[in-house]
């Protein structure tokens, strides 16, 4: 299980990508890149999510969508109506994915009789407006800068190579659009 997001300038091509992993190991990343240059990693292992996915959707039994931990948190604001990523251990980042953002979609992909996951994009393209901060590092604006964020779930090992590899992207259109393959 995982939840993953990212953030990018369209104007330089800068982007942060972060998430919280539960298997094979818990954990929050995050990772400052351009292209296939990173400037900046962080791997905290004091940001568990919680181990198993009900509790990981719901950890407060509030009934609201998102993750939240002692060091990192992705909630769905009902008085917004926008999602609100916080990260306080290593990669730091305070996000709000707002402006015009656009929900994605929701399935299971089958492996074989045993196996599944399950993929949801909470917010398949936004506008972003915050900060990120990479560990020594200091705050990057990154107001206006698009957004997404993703939840994976199930019983596979992604590592195993039973499901043939891991294709996956998005395309943040000018226009505000997006496209998910």
């Amino acid at each position: 299980e995982w939840w993953y997001w990212h953030v990018g300038d369209p104007k330089t091509k800068l982007q942060y990508v972060g998430g919280l992993l539960n298997k094979p190991f818990s954990a929050h990343f995050g990772v400052l890149q351009f292209g296939r240059h990173k400037q900046a990693l962080a791997l905290d292992q004091r940001a568990p999510i919680p181990m198993s996915m009900s509790r990981a959707i719901k950890p407060r039994n509030d009934g609201l969508p998102g993750v939240r931990t002692n060091g990192a948190s992705l909630d769905y604001d009902t008085e917004a109506g926008k999602w609100h990523l916080r990260v306080t251990t290593g990669f730091k980042a305070d996000i709000w994915f707002d402006g015009q953002w656009l929900p994605g979609i929701t399935g299971t992909i089958p492996i074989d009789h045993r196996r599944w996951m399950g993929w949801t994009s909470a917010v398949v393209t936004s506008t972003a407006r915050g900060w990120i901060q990479p560990p020594g590092g200091k705050k990057i604006d990154v107001t206006g800068w698009r957004g997404y964020t993703d939840h994976n779930w199930g019983n596979f090992n992604m590592f195993d190579n039973t499901t043939d590899g891991w294709e996956w992207g998005v395309s943040h259109e000018p226009d505000g659009g997006a496209t998910v393959v």
